[in-house]
């Protein structure tokens, strides 16, 4: 008989500190252009840069608000949210690198609502999904 594979196991703790310096990175590199995922990794915040805390630290970051993510093929785009961040962010003027605008892009919000695993915010320093798990 064959056993199913083993699911990869799910990352207990997301360090708050990550998520914050995640996104102070994107306010202070924000120009009203959208940011490939992939693009962080290579030169965003150094705590970031392994794609698995670089998941969680946008997942975070979706669920508390601050940024909105958009997909086009296999690509995910990112954007400070203009509803949190009215003074920085005009919705109309943003725009990826080679000029599509989020109109035209299909909005990503996150493992949660795509059925994978994911990590919730909670009011603590370091977030513990153990209990999640059990469940």
């Amino acid at each position: 008989t064959k056993c199913a594979p083993a699911l990869p196991e799910a990352r207990e703790f997301v360090d708050e500190t990550h998520v914050n310096k995640l996104l102070e990175w994107i306010i202070h590199n924000w120009n009203n252009e959208l940011f490939l995922k992939g693009d962080i990794r290579r030169s965003g915040p150094h705590c970031v840069r392994n794609s698995n805390k670089l998941e969680d630290a946008i997942e975070v970051l979706i669920a508390r608000g601050d940024i909105i993510c958009f997909k086009k093929k296999q690509s995910i785009y990112i954007s400070l949210s203009w509803k949190k961040y009215p003074r920085i962010v005009r919705r109309s003027l943003v725009r990826t690198r080679d000029k599509i605008y989020v109109s035209e892009l299909v909005e990503y919000q996150g493992r949660r609502h795509s059925g994978i695993p994911s990590v919730e915010l909670f009011e603590r320093p370091l977030i513990d999904m153990r209990n999640k798990l059990r469940h």
